[in-house]
C-alpha cells in the first residue's frame, strides 16, 4: 500500500518513497528490472482499489498490509477494511500478510 514500510527491501521499497526502488529501478545486483512492474500499489484503507487489481491481475500472490500504518503518523484501518482484504483474499487464493 501506498506509504506503508516493509522493510529496506527492492521489493519493498517500490512507491515507499525511499531508494531508487521508488523510481522503478532495482538498485542491487541480481534483481530483475521487472521488479517494480510485478509489485501493485493501492492507497491504504480503499478495499475497492484492491479489488479493482485482483479484477484486473490473475496472479496476485499476496497482499501485505500493515494493520495500523506507522510510517504515516499511526493511521488506523478504517472500519472493514482489513475483514475486506481478508475476504479479497480468501476469493482469490492470495495470501494475506500482515506486517
Amino acid at each position: 500500500f501506498e506509504g506503508c514500510y516493509h522493510g529496506h527491501g527492492d521489493s519493498l521499497l517500490v512507491k515507499a518513497g525511499s531508494g531508487v526502488a521508488t523510481l522503478g529501478l532495482p538498485d542491487s545486483p541480481g534483481v530483475p528490472a521487472s521488479l517494480a512492474q510485478h509489485t501493485l500499489t493501492v492507497p491504504f484503507n480503499d478495499a475497492t482499489s484492491v479489488a479493482d487489481l485482483f479484477k484486473q491481475h490473475d496472479d496476485i500472490a499476496a497482499i501485505i498490509v500493515e494493520p495500523v500504518v506507522g510510517n504515516m503518523g499511526c493511521v488506523p484501518p478504517r472500519e472493514g477494511f482489513l475483514q475486506a482484504l481478508r475476504e479479497l483474499t480468501t476469493r482469490h487464493g492470495a495470501l494475506l500478510i500482515c506486517d
